[in-house]
Parts: C-alpha cells; structure tokens; sequence
C-alpha cells in the first residue's frame, strides 16, 4: 500500500497505475489531501494528461474531477498566450540582434514531455548574454512589458548579485529576462559552453533555441539544491527530472557529464540532487541504470527517505536546509554565510516581484 503522496505521485509517474488505483479505493485513502498535494506542487495539468483516456480516471471523486477540468481549462487559455508571445519576442529580439534561450517550463513541456498541456508553466523564462541585457529590456518595453523588479542601488550592483529580471504586461504572458542561470560565487557554469551546444526547437512556425540536454539537466539540478536550500522545493521539479531521465539516460555520456559539472564547481549540487530523488522516489533497481551505475562510481550517499523528507518541510527560514545545502558549494560554510548575507539585500529588492507571484494559486492566471 502506498504510504503518503509522494508515493503515490511516483507510482503515477512510472505508470503504476494499479497501484494509484487501489490506494484510491482504499478506506483510508486520503483522496482529498492528494487532491491539494498535486495542487500544491504545480502536477494538476500533468495528472489530467496522465490520466485523459485511462480508465483510472472514472475512480476519481467528482470534486477532484472538477480540478483538473478547470485547471485544463486555464492551461488551455496559457498555451494561446504562449502561442502569441512567443513569436512576438522572439522577432523583437531578433531585430536587435540579441540571441536568446527559452528556458525552464516551455523547453521541459515540448521537449521532455511531448506537449505544453503536459506540464504546468505560467511564465516565459529567456536567457540574454549580459551584455545584451539593456537592448533586450528595451524590446520587451517596446513590446508593452515593463520590468517589475525595482532595482538595488542601481543596475549594476543588481546584475552582480542576481540572476533575473521580472516583466510584465496586463493580459500577457509574464517574461523572465536572465543574464545568469543561477549566481552565486561557488558555480562557475561555462557560459561559452552553454551558448556554443545550444539546441534548436520548434514551436508552431516559430524555431527558438534552448539549452543542451547536458545544460538542461544541469540547469535543473542546481535548480532542485537551490529551492531545497530555500525551503521551496515543488515535487514538479522532480518530476521534471524523471521525463529527462527517462529520454536522456541511454545516451548520456555520464562520466563526461561529470567532469564538466567538476570544472564548473557544482558536481556535488548535482550528486546530491540526484540521489535525492532516488531516494525520495523510491526508484526501482533497474530504472535509469547508466545514471545509477554513474552515481555508484562517483561513491554517492543515498540519504535516507525519511531525511529527506525533513528537508522538504522546512522550518522557520529553512535553517536545517541552508546547512545542508552550505556543504555542496565549492565553498566553506563561513564563505557560504558571507555570501548569503552579503547578496541579500540585493536579492530581496530585486526579487520582490517573484516571492509575491508565489504566494498567489499557481493556477489562478
């Protein structure tokens, strides 16, 4: 029988929908805290799509039905407006020779999960080389958006301790203009590298470019430790890495993967990630087998699920996480809290727009 959410959420994920179905049926089944679970963490839109045409689905309670048919509903309003921004921006851009890569959401749903109804994403994430950043602004006002993120001191000083700037437009998708993927002194992603394996994909007419597989995964480990180190981990983001997983593993060069992540200071962000989810999951011996025989060659320690999932229901401020994750980084713990203190004036200011959007519903768009 399956213990609690998250176990039932990674049997849906595998497709052991069997055993979904008989913990559904079970008396004890708590169908509605599921329902707020999969809310919670953002997989509505992935259980309607899961779920379309199984059978599995008639054993829902009809509230939870109502769910995912107005959150379908909503997703299906987002994708129209996916559909007229994206091409909108990216001809902005072109026509000031800025290059771009489409991020996060879009990218995971049209590459790893075969469509956009398949993964919940309520914004646009772009990434400009920096010194691109000022014509980049200036095409998405152009284009009626404006940057809500006030700035720290002034530019500069913001740009050297954040990552990101939000934009705005009313009844339009929201932008996420990045300069970096993530900043912090004790990753030094090769940018180079990310710009010159950049992978073309499609959207209707519109071609844009991504990250690489190889940058993808990275971009979304590093992303799991910094959530966890916040507090905020979503098990979307879990189920973001199973999809790659899935594609990704028998033609992954992992040992090559890992030196690169070495040069770049985040091997062990990337370790810890993945033995996480291992662990959090529960994955089966044999799943993604050249990934684990990776992991058993690099000497990864597993933790224990129910450490975990300490982490994953933090305190206040998340202090137990921020230890955690302070011995991942190519860092001392003492540089680590210099870091973190030094940067958060400049992180609060700037980031103010997106603590806000996250206190809303996700699916209220």
């Amino acid at each position: 029988m399956l213990k609690d959410p998250i176990a039932v959420l990674a049997a849906l994920v595998r497709g052991s929908v069997e055993a979904v179905k008989e913990y559904l049926a079970s008396p004890s089944a708590d169908v509605d805290g599921f329902r707020a679970f999969m809310r919670h963490h953002q997989l509505l839109g992935y259980t309607d799509a899961v779920l379309r045409d199984h059978p599995l689905r008639e054993a829902l309670p009809a509230s939870f039905l109502d769910d995912l048919e107005v959150h379908a509903q909503k997703l299906a309003r987002k994708n129209q407006r996916v559909r007229e921004t994206l091409p909108r921006v990216a001809e902005a851009l072109a026509q000031a020779d800025v290059p771009f890569l489409l991020l996060k959401g879009l990218h995971l749903a049209l590459k790893y999960y075969g469509g956009m109804d398949r993964r919940t994403f309520w914004d646009m994430d772009v990434l400009v080389r920096p010194g691109d950043l000022f014509r980049a602004q200036q095409q998405l006002e152009a284009l009626g958006y404006a940057r809500t993120s006030p700035l720290f001191i002034n530019a500069r000083v913001s740009q050297y301790f954040t990552h990101a700037y939000d934009f705005r437009k009313p009844h339009a998708l929201d932008i996420d203009l990045h300069w970096k993927l993530v900043n912090h002194p004790g990753l030094q992603l090769n940018y180079s590298a990310i710009w010159q394996t950049k992978q073309p994909l499609a959207l209707d007419a519109t071609t844009f470019d991504t990250l690489s597989d190889s940058y993808a995964l990275t971009f979304l480990l590093v992303g799991i430790v910094k959530d966890i180190e916040r507090g905020a981990l979503r098990m979307r983001s879990l189920v973001d890495l199973y999809h790659m997983l899935q594609a990704l593993d028998d033609n992954m060069a992992w040992s090559s993967f890992f030196e690169d992540r070495e040069a770049e200071g985040i091997r062990p962000l990337c370790l810890a990630a993945l033995a996480l989810f291992w662990s959090v999951f529960e994955v089966p011996r044999g799943m993604f087998p050249r990934a684990k025989a990776a992991l058993d060659q690099g000497h990864t320690v597993f933790p224990a699920r129910e450490d975990v999932l300490l982490l994953l229901h933090p305190g206040r401020y998340a202090l137990k996480n921020k230890r955690w994750a302070a011995d991942l980084y190519a860092t001392s713990r003492a540089g680590y809290a210099w870091w973190w203190a030094y940067s958060l004036p400049a992180r609060w200011v700037v980031h103010a727009p997106t603590r806000k959007k996250k206190k809303k519903k996700p699916i209220a768009v």
